[in-house]
């Protein structure tokens, strides 16, 4: 009954409500993010023209992610025992090296161990953030405390997706890495002087407890089956931040009409003349619909099944590769992006909720804690697909088979989730081990 009067609280209250050291790791959260994705939003196309071949983009993108999602599974622990102000400065000054390093790279091997640096750097940070939120929230804040990280994260993308278009134009890579060192230096800084610890829970977690939830996960073969399958969307998101970015470099794509639409549009107000599709802006479609969609998509389907729901967001995904495998046109790459962009929000979200329904009761945290193991798994396909592009498209010129192929996974991903829910997914929850 004392929760009651916690869900008639306004916005403005709950805003009031978070402590400053909540605002000071959204903050961070939010350059942390602006760094990352500006960088990613033209990555894969500077790797590819500067760096190194398509196949070692294969390699690299993997060992990136695969840290990024790896270690932070053992560096909460970490941070527990030696301390969050501590773990935040040594991830923001590998990260700040890694950005500054990175523009200076031009050969794979070192290229590649500036990623490793951002990967350990990335991989210490993630837990840190998240476990200051849930420290510095309670149960009647936690939901929107948890809302705004999320929001941030995207805002930072479409943010920086915009500053990143105009660099793009002018080719100067260079200061878009620096940049990026720039905001996590920034933050290295905001931490040293405004973070503050927050209060530590009454049972701390040991490596052992990391291990024991590592063998909890493994030996629910009805979990990691789930997981698998989903990767498969992931498969086809990774496709829509690599190959449709050399897909913009490979000219396939006549752009003419769009920029010559944006121009008249933003001309007039001074901001868009002679303006340019650059492959920074499949960044700020899929970021600036995330974005504007989240909310009300989220509020469709907030009381439909789960995994139909899925598969009806992959289907919406799977448009993307099928429109560019039956068309050029960059009208329909822009609304195939949207598409997939929708299809994201409206499938990822609910295979999390999916989770938390399965997962035995006393190990759902857990059970949440691995859910971006999809994201890790679909990087697996990165150096197959660097050597289908090199030898369906920069060899053979076949583009549409391409897109084809990655419709393909899309199709098989959805036809193996309604095999699953029809199958395994019959049962009520994970049996508890």
């Amino acid at each position: 009954m004392d929760e009651a009067p916690a869900t008639k609280k306004s916005v403005g209250t709950l805003l009031k409500s978070f402590p400053r050291t909540y605002w000071v790791v959204i903050v961070m959260e939010f350059f942390e993010r602006t760094a990352f994705y500006g960088m990613m939003a033209f990555l894969a196309d500077y790797f590819v023209e500067h760096v190194g071949s398509h196949t070692q983009w294969g390699i690299m993108r993997p060992v990136l992610f695969w840290l990024l999602y790896i270690i932070p599974l053992f560096s909460g622990a970490m941070a527990e025992k030696v301390g969050y102000k501590k773990i935040l400065s040594v991830a923001f000054v590998l990260m700040a090296l890694a950005y500054f390093l990175a523009g200076y790279a031009v050969t794979f091997l070192p290229f590649l161990l500036t990623m490793v640096l951002l990967g350990v750097g990335g991989g210490l940070f993630k837990p840190v953030i998240s476990g200051t939120i849930a420290r510095s929230t309670d149960k009647s804040n936690s939901t929107m405390g948890f809302g705004i990280y999320y929001w941030t994260i995207n805002v930072g993308s479409l943010i920086t997706s915009l500053v990143a278009h105009h660099f793009v134009q002018q080719e100067s890579y260079t200061i878009l890495f620096v940049l990026s060192g720039i905001y996590v230096s920034l933050m290295l800084v905001n931490n040293l002087f405004f973070y503050r610890e927050p209060q530590k829970p009454g049972k701390i977690k040991s490596y052992a407890d990391v291990f024991n939830g590592i063998k909890t996960v493994c030996l629910s073969g009805r979990f990691i089956v789930l997981l698998v399958i989903f990767s498969g969307f992931w498969i086809m998101y990774n496709r829509s931040q690599d190959s449709a970015l050399w897909l913009l470099r490979e000219n396939y794509l006549d752009l003419a009409p769009v920029n010559s639409f944006v121009s008249s549009v933003l001309g007039p107000l001074g901001i868009g003349s002679g303006f340019e599709f650059s492959v920074a802006n499949v960044m700020t479609i899929n970021a600036g619909v995330i974005v504007l969609c989240q909310v009300p998509v989220s509020y469709l389907v907030r009381n439909t099944k789960p995994v139909p729901t899925m598969v009806v967001g992959i289907g919406l995904a799977v448009l993307f590769p099928l429109i560019l495998f039956i068309s050029n046109n960059a009208w329909l790459f822009i609304l195939g992006l949207v598409l997939f962009s929708i299809g994201e929000i409206t499938a990822y979200p609910k295979l999390i909720s999916y989770v938390g329904l399965i997962a035995p009761k006393d190990k759902v945290a857990i059970y949440m804690g691995f859910v971006f193991l999809p994201v890790a798994f679909s990087t697996f396909f990165d150096p197959i697909n660097g050597v289908i592009w090199e030898r369906l498209v920069i060899k053979g010129g076949d583009i549409p088979t391409y897109w084809l192929i990655i419709a393909g996974i899309g199709f098989a991903t959805m036809v193996a989730l309604i095999i699953y829910d029809r199958t395994l997914g019959r049962r009520p929850a994970i049996e508890a081990s």
